[in-house]
């Protein structure tokens, strides 16, 4: 059996969206987000930047809920390592799709239903850095979001997640079930409207 170590990190994000909406029922937008990922000792080497562009189109389907259907492009950024005798860089490259279904709900209060399909391409040029050289990663997850808005413009949020990613690593120091993962999450959102 492996030990995987603990990887702590802060991270900060920030995401300005534009909408505009064409009539009661149909709008569109675009959206940027941009965050920063800092771990902890020892693996200061991870440290990454990442840039997310995308495009939206969205339809007020009923009185209280919205569909809006997403496509994207981001880029992350690490800095290159020396791990082991070898350069190791973990930078990669998304095409994003995303589907919602956004509910407004009795008393301020607002619920998110999602889905959304990554594909990673990482960008390292180094054919001995097997991990990343040459790697794809296809991902599917699905999340929900249940919040409420207090006063006009603080909204509080519950989020809870899971994903599914498959990897064509070809990497002989680990199993092949250590390659693709399933992963959960649970957290808080907060937002803050101008």
């Amino acid at each position: 059996d492996k030990i995987f170590r603990r990887a702590d990190y802060q991270q900060i994000s920030i995401g300005p969206r534009y909408t505009h909406d064409w009539n009661k029922d149909w709008y569109t937008g675009v959206e940027y987000e941009y965050s920063d990922r800092n771990y902890e000792s020892p693996f200061e080497n991870r440290d990454r930047e990442h840039h997310t562009v995308k495009a939206l189109v969205g339809y007020n389907a009923l009185e209280r809920t919205d569909v809006t259907l997403g496509a994207g492009f981001s880029t992350t950024q690490t800095s290159k390592n020396t791990e082991f005798g070898i350069e190791v860089d973990r930078s990669y490259d998304d095409i994003l799709v995303e589907l919602e279904l956004a509910f407004n709900l009795p008393q301020r209060w607002e619920a998110t239903l999602g889905t959304k399909y990554r594909h990673r391409d990482y960008t390292s040029n180094e054919p001995t850095d097997i991990a990343h050289y040459n790697r794809v990663d296809d991902l599917w997850a699905v999340g929900a979001e249940v919040g409420k808005w207090f006063r006009k413009d603080l909204f509080l949020a519950l989020e809870a997640g899971w994903a599914c990613n498959d990897s064509n690593r070809d990497d002989p120091t680990v199993e092949a079930d250590e390659v693709g993962y399933e992963e959960y999450t649970v957290g808080i959102n907060a937002e803050w409207r101008f």
